[in-house]
């Protein structure tokens, strides 16, 4: 009878086991490295409005801590229509900060034909960009 409680205790304390190390494997895994940075890791979705002068492109990508903030630069191709990359780089005010992944906002306004290409690169990357068209400036602000 001792012999059973002990190996049932056995049997319990492993199952227990096995249920933290899934639970801390899922938990790491519902995270990827490349989330990060790159919104939902398929790439970024922004809204875009252009008013037949300037192009307005508002998003989100998600960054690692709340004390990273993003640079955003505009680089325009000289052509016809004008292949226009907007520039994310991630950049950080603090050596020390919590690790909990903070969503920022990007704003991009730059002039342009309307049929000009508009891309991304975040870190240097190329990240895949969908861009969602909203009929007034003013539905760029509720992203």
């Amino acid at each position: 009878m001792k012999k059973l409680l002990e190996d049932q205790k056995t049997l319990i304390s492993v199952a227990v086991l096995v249920l933290v190390a899934v639970f801390v494997y899922v938990s790491i895994d519902r995270i990827p490295i490349e989330s990060l940075t790159k919104g939902n890791g398929e790439g970024i979705v922004a809204k875009h409005f252009y008013d037949g002068k300037v192009h307005k492109v508002v998003g989100t990508v998600d960054l690692p801590t709340p004390c990273h903030y993003l640079e955003t630069k505009i680089a325009v191709a000289e052509s016809f229509p004008e292949q226009v990359t907007i520039l994310l780089t991630p950049m950080s005010n603090s050596e020390m900060c919590a690790q909990v992944i903070t969503e920022q906002t990007f704003i991009a306004s730059f002039a342009a034909d309307g049929r000009a290409s508009i891309s991304t690169k975040l870190n240097g990357e190329n990240v895949p960009l969908e861009l969602v068209e909203v009929e007034s400036d003013r539905d760029l602000e509720t992203f």
